[in-house]
């Protein structure tokens, strides 16, 4: 009898510990990659700098008053000055490979102060210290002052293997990394994964009489509209699989539950009330049973991704109920193509006006983007790039409501 009490209360646990750790996992994945796609491009925003200086022209000419007012207006005062500056001496000091290495564990305000050191063994210790004990930039630097490298290495007494290896997401040692989707700290950021009329940016310049770094200019607005459209989207897919992963994970374990039909509903009420407790309403049961018959409907992971790239989650939530997987594609390419929103998706799902087709398989078709015939496996990448729900991860409502819990 003890061991069957024993077993009815380790399962719940280990159950809500799986989830719990889904979700966490996914959380950080979102800031860790957000920060290191953040910080690559502004290496590559100072490395075009540079290059411009290199051609002969003078570093006044190139991070002028102008360039900077342009680039304020147009997305927000983390291109001061003072910050395009900061851009090129990383891209100076710093090569891209070491940056890739670095960038997931240590936000944009560490920078200046990793910038004063000279090596990048350097760089390494000190992130490993501000990792360690949780140090801000200020606090950083006053630490460099009072005690020099060498004894710093020898007071930390670090052991020898790679400082990421001391970060974990559930760890004691966590990245310093900023949440661009929560609070004050990414309002600066939050321009750069909207949407910008790169010709108005150029219109906006020209007006000004600052055609000297209208190419420059022009660049740098295209890579900000790389970064944004390829981030928005590996965001929304990420999260869309989510629950995904949710639903397949509690389906693998309640089958694997050797209890009555009475104490698994009982076993599931208490996951999701624990789910909706901890991350909120996006995980109460509803979703819950939302996220498992989803995970179910696609055998072909392929066209998982597919399908989960082209819309938000609010829209899959209302195609679920469709079987055919061949309607869904449907609606969800309606979607994507007209801009749906959940309201208009679901008006046009009680219209059926859904005509059996190979809408799974589309023949080759000419993108509008570059005026040639490509396969189908490239029509579909540009499906997803051009879904005009998947522009702006701020219009995502479910994600930001997920990323404001932590």
């Amino acid at each position: 009898m003890r061991k069957e009490e024993k077993n009815s209360y380790a399962v719940p646990k280990l159950l809500i510990s799986n989830v719990t750790d889904i979700i966490e996992n996914l959380y950080f994945e979102i800031v860790v990659t957000t920060n290191a796609r953040m910080l690559s491009l502004f290496w590559e925003i100072g490395d075009a700098l540079n290059k411009n200086q290199k051609n002969g022209k003078e570093v006044n000419d190139l991070i002028d008053e102008k360039l900077s007012v342009s680039l304020i207006e147009a997305y927000s005062s983390i291109f001061s000055t003072e910050n395009l500056i900061i851009m090129r001496l990383l891209a100076e000091k710093c090569s891209q490979t070491f940056l890739d290495k670095i960038s997931p564990y240590i936000s944009w305000k560490y920078i200046p102060f990793l910038l004063e050191l000279d090596s990048e063994d350097e760089w390494i210790l000190y992130i490993r210290l501000v990792i360690k004990e949780q140090l801000q930039p200020d606090q950083a630097k006053q630490r460099l002052v009072q005690t020099p490298t060498q004894d710093m290495r020898l007071k930390l007494k670090f052991p020898d293997y790679p400082f990421f290896d001391l970060v974990q997401p559930n760890g004691e040692h966590r990245p310093i990394i900023e949440n661009y989707f929560n609070g004050n700290e990414g309002n600066a950021f939050r321009p750069l994964l909207e949407p910008t009329d790169i010709l108005q940016i150029s219109s906006l310049n020209t007006s000004r009489g600052s055609s000297v770094n209208d190419e420059l200019l022009m660049f740098i607005a295209s890579k900000i509209s790389d970064f944004r459209i390829l981030h928005n989207h590996w965001l929304n897919i990420r999260f869309n699989l989510l629950f995904v992963n949710l639903g397949r994970r509690i389906k693998e374990i309640f089958v694997n539950f050797n209890e009555s039909s009475a104490q698994e509903n009982a076993l599931y009420l208490d996951l999701s009330h624990h789910l909706e407790s901890k991350f909120g309403k996006l995980f109460n049961q509803v979703q819950l049973n939302q996220s498992i018959s989803f995970a179910q409907q696609f055998n072909d992971h392929i066209q998982l991704i597919e399908f989960a790239g082209l819309i938000r989650w609010e829209h899959i939530l209302l195609l679920i109920p469709i079987k055919d997987i061949d309607e869904k594609f449907y609606y969800a390419r309606l979607t994507a193509k007209e801009g749906l929103n959940a309201v208009e998706l679901n008006k046009q799902i009680k219209s059926n006006n859904y005509k059996p087709t190979n809408a799974t398989e589309p023949e080759n078709k000419t993108n509008p983007l570059i005026g040639q015939k490509e396969e189908s496996e490239g029509y579909f990448e540009n499906e997803i790039t051009n879904s005009r729900v998947v522009q702006n991860i701020y219009e995502n409502n479910d994600l930001l409501e997920f990323m404001k819990v932590f």
